[in-house]
């Protein structure tokens, strides 16, 4: 749709409004080219009036404008010397003399063209003030993405500007999965030649992309961004385009961070720079990617000075490859670390190894840990150490034994434990017969007799048998308990 009304005056009336972040010095304007800075035609003094913003409307002088269309491009200076982009307006000048009879806002004519081919016309003679609804052919176009130009003619003989519009044009059949997605700033590089953008899923018809272009040697001022995407068959849909301002007058850029390894809930500090005056209403932030460098989310954030302060967030994997960036937002601006940040985690550790064997037959039980290695852990009031995520242990019970964890530390201090029991169930056996030499171990039971010449130095043992229990030459306990129990296996 597309309305137009095309009238002849020689004064032209021009409502503004403008806001700065400092006092307004000085308002200019010009038309079709720009004389440069300071040299357009002086809207209003200002600087003696103390204004931050501005809403008014003014009558510009037109007679010195040829007929035909034109563009008025107003902006204004700041009491520090700073300009602002130029706004545009376009405007169409028509002659004094119209004929007799005829309205200037009637529409003699319609042009069109696709992608800058042959211009081809439609009859909307007489019509005025509309709201265009017409079909253009499309015959002949492939599928795919392409750009619509349209314009108008007024009973003078005056063409309107081309209005360009991008179109794409669908298979008749379902799209097919998504394949690529390309972004680029200003100039187009050609299909398949701008910047790649990620996106998830990697295989669908529906995706997600997040990306953040960088806007460093952007020109000062209006630009765009533009995006499109690619399907399976080769099919670009239609281009995106976003238009944004560029003001070089503000910069933030994010510090390096020192040091480059956290453990969760620890305070990170990020110093960061800025130029420019940013207002009182902006707010600076720190923002924590995810393990691969994407995904940014806040952080509670303090400042102190040039300093920005947050703690590492709890439930992180644990890993290299982690990115802190610092946001404004006002002006909205972002700047990543050039340190990439390790995240160390507390560990948890679980224990595996339930089973059955015979006497004097050895078991071998697994501890699994996360976390950042290594990692020390206590089992039976044993400490041990680990350097991997799977470690083994190996026991030797005498009688049926209950292992269980019952703590974990590394850097980062104490973790958690799985503390369900493991049980290594020993078959009681009938006999024991302990010649000479020391005990290995301080419990021993059998279901009919124990005879024994050991010696238990500075150890507690224990003897139980369900016959009898014989302790012959060269048995000797030093220094500590011992028992003998006539009864059962437990």
């Amino acid at each position: 749709m597309y309305k137009r009304i095309v009238t002849s005056i020689i004064i032209f009336f021009f409502a503004f409004k403008v806001n700065a972040q400092a006092e307004l010095e000085l308002g200019e304007f010009y038309w079709d080219s720009d004389p440069g800075f300071g040299n357009g035609l002086v809207l209003a003094n200002l600087i003696t009036k103390n204004l931050t913003s501005l809403d008014s409307t003014l009558l510009i002088n037109v007679n010195s404008l040829t007929p035909g269309n034109h563009i008025l491009y107003v902006r204004f200076k700041d009491k520090d010397g700073n300009w602002s982009q130029p706004a545009s307006y376009f405007v169409m000048i028509a002659p004094e003399q119209k004929n007799l009879g005829e309205d200037p806002a009637d529409v003699r004519k319609l042009e069109y063209a696709w992608d800058e081919g042959t211009v081809s016309e439609l009859n909307i003679n007489g019509i005025q003030d509309f709201e265009f609804e017409k079909s253009i052919p499309t015959s002949g176009l492939g599928i795919g993405f392409h750009q619509l130009s349209v314009r108008f003619k007024d009973p003078y003989g005056y063409w309107s500007i081309w209005h360009k519009k991008g179109v794409f044009i669908e298979n008749e059949s379902p799209g097919s999965n998504i394949t690529r997605i390309e972004y680029f700033l200003n100039t187009d590089p050609g299909l398949d030649m701008a910047t790649s953008a990620t996106f998830t899923p990697a295989v669908g018809n529906d995706v997600e992309s997040n990306f953040e272009p960088s806007t460093s040697g952007l020109q000062q001022g209006l630009n765009l961004l533009t995006f499109r995407a690619k399907d399976a068959s080769g099919n670009w849909s239609a281009f995106y385009t976003k238009p944004f301002i560029n003001d070089n007058s503000f910069t933030l850029s994010a510090g390096n961070v020192n040091p480059i390894a956290f453990c969760e809930t620890v305070e990170i500090p990020v110093p960061f720079t800025t130029t420019g005056v940013f207002p009182n209403e902006n707010t600076f932030k720190l923002q924590l990617s995810d393990i691969n460098g994407q995904n940014f989310v806040d952080l509670s954030t303090i400042r102190i000075g040039n300093t920005l302060k947050a703690n590492i967030p709890t439930g992180l994997a644990g890993g290299f490859g982690y990115r802190i960036r610092v946001l404004s937002s006002l002006p909205l601006m972002r700047s990543i670390s050039a340190t990439v940040i390790t995240v160390k985690t507390k560990p948890y550790v679980s224990l595996y190894g339930t089973q059955t064997i015979n006497f004097e037959q050895s078991s071998d039980l697994t501890v699994t840990a996360s976390g950042t290695l290594p990692i020390t852990y206590t089992l039976n009031e044993e400490s041990f150490m680990a350097n991997s995520s799977t470690s083994t242990r190996t026991v030797a019970p005498t009688i049926t034994t209950y292992y269980t964890l019952t703590s974990t530390q590394n850097e980062c201090g104490a973790g958690t434990v799985n503390s369900a029991p493991v049980v290594v169930t020993v078959i009681c056996p009938a006999n024991i017969v302990h010649s000479t030499g020391t005990l290995p171990a301080t419990i021993y039971q059998a279901s009919s007799t124990i005879i024994s010449q050991k010696k238990a130095i500075n150890s507690p043992l224990s003897y139980r048998a369900g016959g009898s229990i014989s302790l012959e030459p060269g048995f000797e306990v030093s220094g500590n308990v011992f028992r003998a129990q006539i009864g059962g296996c437990l």
